[in-house]
């Protein structure tokens, strides 16, 4: 009897030992931290440094470098780059310390940091704005998107990060959820009102401009209608001298005044005017390609000028192209006029058969509302 019911005693100490080791080695966060280590030198350390350094990039970088006129002088939008940048830092920090103190959502919470790096990286790709991140072009971006890609893997595959953090104990929680889809939602939230808000200062911005042209352009009609002489005509924005011998019609087009000079036998000539200071070659054959007629160019054609002078405020580009219609000459003049300090133009095409006397006055006469 006494055997048996030493027996019973030494099963339940055995039992007890048992419960008690099966404790001792139970998967928490202190005893993956005694019996796991982040050596210094090791890949898993070398990603933690990385993602602090670029939380803290992501934090310093919108700031420092902060001009609301890139966003549209909303501040709205602006914080759309700034919230990134903070909730990026914040969430390198957590990331650290799941991984430090050996947290169940630590790999969760690395993945999101990276993924959130991919689709950061995808979106300047597409738009095409490195000037206004920290990266120095498309290599910039690439290498950034390979590294993320390689840490992605690394946090699925590591067998370190299997042993710091085991497959069987990591857990995500709702609050992780939640918390990761405020850091992905309040950005987005941020840039969709900055549209809207950026949207709206714009068109306030222009209406202020259409407004105070008008206010102008009608203070100006009502200074210059008594004092302009019979030949003088002027738009608003230029005024001009009807050259000798010529009658002068005018028309709106597209909400602007256009002359149209004529004189028998002489030439043909269209005087148009608006705002626009890019004197750039570029701008300069643009408009020319624009205003070149089709129709003429079925016809022999050489260009006898291709001039660009530069005259105090006003840049006066002109181009002269001669045809040869049924053995007669027609000469095509186009002049462009750019005041810089107005940030107006003057635009004169004609056509003529040879005499351009008219010319040189029509062009000299003409001056630029200040």
């Amino acid at each position: 009897m006494k055997d048996k019911t030493s027996e019973a005693v030494d099963m339940e100490k055995e039992l007890t030992s048992e419960i008690d080791m099966t404790n001792e080695n139970e998967l928490t966060s202190e005893y993956l931290k005694k019996t796991t280590t982040i050596k210094t030198r090791s890949w898993l350390s070398f990603f933690l440094f990385q993602v602090f350094v670029g939380g803290l990039i992501s934090l310093i970088y919108p700031i420092v470098t902060f001009k609301l006129e890139d966003y549209g002088g909303s501040y709205i939008l602006a914080m759309s780059d700034i919230s990134i940048g903070i909730l990026s830092f914040i969430l390198a920090i957590q990331t650290l310390k799941a991984f430090s103190n050996r947290k169940r959502n630590a790999v969760f919470l690395g993945v999101s940091y990276m993924i959130i790096c991919v689709v950061s990286n995808l979106l300047i790709v597409f738009s095409g704005s490195y000037e206004q991140t920290c990266m120095d072009g498309a290599p910039s971006i690439m290498r950034s998107l390979i590294w993320s890609g390689i840490w992605l893997v690394y946090l699925h595959q590591s067998d370190k990060v299997e042993e710091v953090i085991p497959s069987d104990y990591r857990r995500v929680s709702r609050r992780d959820y939640i918390f990761i889809g405020a850091v992905v939602a309040i950005p987005i939230i941020f840039f969709i009102g900055g549209l809207f808000d950026a949207n709206r200062i714009q068109s306030e911005k222009t209406e202020r401009i259409i407004q105070e042209y008008k206010d102008s352009h009608r203070l100006f009609s009502n200074d210059i209608k008594h004092s302009l002489a019979s030949n003088q005509r002027t738009d608003g924005r230029i005024i001009f001298s009807i050259p000798k011998g010529f009658n002068c019609k005018d028309s709106i087009v597209n909400g602007s005044k256009v002359f149209y000079l004529s004189r028998e036998h002489v030439a043909d000539i269209l005087i148009c005017s608006s705002f626009d200071a890019d004197d750039s070659n570029e701008n300069i054959n643009s408009i020319y390609k624009s205003w070149n007629d089709n129709e003429m160019s079925q016809y022999k054609s050489s260009v006898i000028e291709n001039s660009k002078v530069y005259e105090k405020n006003i840049t006066k580009c002109v181009v002269a192209k001669k045809y040869m219609i049924n053995g007669d000459p027609i000469f095509w003049r186009l002049v462009l006029m750019f005041d810089k300090e107005t940030d107006k133009a003057c635009l004169i095409s004609s056509y003529d058969g040879g005499y351009d006397k008219y010319l040189n006055p029509l062009l000299e006469s003409i001056r630029f509302k200040r």
